[in-house]
């Protein structure tokens, strides 16, 4: 299975980076690092291993809860589109078709 990071979702990956990085840029960058491999090796060969995103009851949506942050993605054929990396006590309100 092919992993795509969507533009939104690496925007939202070098915001939450910015961020950490105001305390501890070193955390920062091990934080992404990890968190992108971490996402890229498991969706490869485990697409379904996140769960079904709560406020959508579709399969093909699903997320992975990683520290503060969920990241949502949708599973297609071949390729896994990652769509956005969010802090978990955001409400989820887009609408992924």
């Amino acid at each position: 299975m092919r992993v795509i990071w969507s533009d939104p979702a690496l925007a939202e990956l070098a915001s939450i980076k910015e961020y950490i990085a105001t305390d501890s840029p070193l955390t920062a960058e091990k934080f992404t690092l990890n968190l992108h491999k971490k996402i890229d090796e498991t969706l490869q060969d485990f697409p379904k291993y996140g769960r079904k995103i709560p406020e959508m009851d579709r399969e093909d949506f699903r997320e992975i809860i990683h520290g503060n942050y969920r990241i949502v993605y949708h599973v297609k054929k071949e390729v896994l589109s990652i769509l956005a990396v969010r802090n978990s006590r955001q409400i989820f309100k887009d609408k992924f078709h």
